[in-house]
């Protein structure tokens, strides 16, 4: 049973994997005739090759792919994300090709069609600063603009880097801008922009790449700051796309070199609670029930809203370790606009009450650094009031009177010994009979609550027969409204009653030790759990292929 689990679990897994879809944003939809945009294509799955429909009057060059493994809840999530370049050839509603693939079942997953407006060209010359007409290299310059304000250790800051390319030559990228010195770290990466307009020196025309990117200091005091970008150029004319791929001359430019001063963070009134968060943050929570039996777990849910560096966010503390055990926590990020930096934290925290004198659950409390106010902000969780039960295996710890009176009592008198003789004694008060008495009395005793053990082991695998039988009725009903998720949670409580059989146990009494004792057990419901929690549409042959690898255990 247990490596028929194993492989049930290698199913579930699977099916969360292959949970695919293709999503598309446009950085631009509308432009003029000459411009052109990026598209970015996010693919989450089991990706195999990805495809795209023949545009017309559009045309598409790929200048990027990247991918991503997350993990959350023991989940993986395969991501793939790619970029291209489009064109426009003519002016007007132009639509965007549809990209497509196939999933392990052959099935085809495909994008939404989006549409791209183009306007006539405008001609139009512009000229950048004076400063900007000195350029390190012939073909690229690369400047960084930097909030002119005091900055703190930890604290990260938005900051444009716009890089220019002579249009003389077919320009690319190598490598995003990087640090250059090793007191700060930028977040550049492949979210650039490149449909910014073209600028014009000199009746030459010059086009721009910009970065959205974040800066975060690492070290207090005077600091030099130096970006660098690796580029090249491709000198061949008969090569298409911005960043077609092609024998290539490398260069490599800086940003000039600046001097800015970091704060460290201040020592003084540092709450205990700070764990390196510097930002403006809220916080909400939820809790999964409002009853509960010692041992067992309760979900706590908590969502950090905010601006900061959310990589030095971490699970806000409980201030009552005593009454509650705390299990690892698991958590995702959400960002604004793709950003690292704004956006929302998702925790998930398990934790289980202690005992049954809890009347609330107590607030977590978070601490970060304002750094606009310059001081440590506290935020704390709502107290949530909860009703916790004292289980079936809490102990009872009531001390058990014992009756001493007649223990180690001296006697009263001394009594005389007597002489032998030939008095009779009644067979009644021989120690022989007092010890045969005795062990009858125990065997009848013993015999009594074996009997009442099972009659009630009998009555317990009788509910339990009641109860899965019930579970069979609904699961045929399920199967055939083909709502195949609910029907797994039932096959679920279906193998939670076989875990009753097997430990002698009512359903009501399990707690999540028996599973946790149990990694299968347990692994398989955290599963199960979390696809209905995600509501994953499972299909006839994924539910087909997860039943035929566990009938045989329920019996089903």
């Amino acid at each position: 049973m247990k490596y028929k689990l194993i492989t049930l679990l290698i199913l579930l897994n699977s099916l969360l994997l292959s949970a695919q879809q293709i999503n598309i944003k446009v950085e631009d939809p509308y432009i003029k005739l000459g411009e052109s945009t990026t598209i970015q294509v996010t693919a989450t799955g089991d990706i195999d090759r990805l495809q795209y429909t023949e545009p017309k009057n559009i045309s598409i060059t790929s200048f990027g792919q990247s991918s991503s493994i997350q993990i959350v809840n023991g989940k993986k999530t395969q991501s793939y994300s790619f970029s291209y370049r489009v064109t426009p050839k003519i002016p007007g509603t132009l639509k965007l090709p549809i990209f497509f693939t196939q999933n392990s079942q052959g099935e085809k997953i495909e994008s939404e069609q989006l549409s791209l407006y183009v306007d006539e060209k405008i001609e139009q010359k512009s000229s950048i600063n004076a400063d900007y007409t000195v350029f390190e290299t012939e073909h690229v310059k690369l400047f960084m603009e930097i909030p002119q304000r005091k900055l703190y250790v930890g604290e990260a800051i938005p900051v444009l880097i716009t890089a220019y390319f002579s249009s003389k030559y077919q320009p690319g990228i190598e490598r995003s801008p990087y640090m250059k010195t090793g007191s700060f770290i930028i977040d550049t990466g492949a979210n650039y922009t490149n449909n910014n307009p073209d600028i014009y020196i000199d009746n030459e025309r010059w086009i721009q790449i910009t970065w959205n990117s974040y800066l975060t200091p690492l070290k207090p005091g005077l600091q030099n700051i130096e970006v660098q970008m690796d580029s090249y150029i491709e000198k061949s004319s008969g090569n298409s796309g911005f960043f077609s791929r092609a024998e290539k001359e490398p260069i490599t430019t800086s940003t000039k070199l600046q001097e800015i001063t970091i704060t460290p963070l201040p020592l003084e009134n540092r709450p205990e609670t700070f764990t390196g968060a510097v930002g403006t943050f809220s916080m909400e929570s939820s809790t999964s029930t409002n009853k509960s039996n010692v041992g067992d777990p309760i979900t706590y849910s908590i969502n950090i809203y905010g601006q900061g560096n959310f990589k030095r966010v971490n699970i806000p503390k409980i201030n009552d370790n005593k009454n509650w055990k705390i299990y690892p926590e698991t958590s995702t990020f959400n960002g604004s606009n793709d950003s690292q930096y704004h956006g929302v934290k998702n925790f998930e925290q398990i934790i289980s009450p202690k005992n049954d004198k809890i009347t609330a659950i107590p607030p977590f409390i978070f601490t970060y650094f304002d750094p606009e106010k310059g001081s440590y902000i506290d935020i704390s969780t709502e107290t949530f009031p909860i009703e916790i039960s004292p289980g079936v295996f809490q102990n009872n710890k009531e001390a058990i009177q014992l009756d001493t009176t007649n223990i180690n009592r001296k006697p009263m008198f001394k009594h005389q010994k007597s002489t032998p003789s030939t008095v009779f004694i009644p067979i009644s008060e021989t120690y022989i009979f007092k010890i045969i008495l005795f062990a009858s009395l125990l065997l009848l005793i013993a015999s009594t609550i074996i009997y009442i053990m099972n009659m009630k082991k009998e009555f317990g695998k009788n509910n339990i027969n009641k109860r899965k039988k019930e579970l069979l009725n609904r699961l045929n009903s399920l199967e055939k409204s083909e709502n195949y998720t609910d029907a797994l949670i039932t096959i679920k409580n279906i193998l939670l009653d076989d875990i009753c059989k097997d430990t002698n146990k009512n359903p009501e009494s399990i707690t999540s030790t028996d599973l946790i004792e149990n990694p299968s057990y347990y692994n398989f419901f955290v599963k199960t759990e979390e696809i209905k929690y995600r509501k994953v549409t499972i299909k006839k042959s994924e539910y087909e292929t997860i039943k035929d690898a566990i009938k045989l255990e329920l019996e089903i």
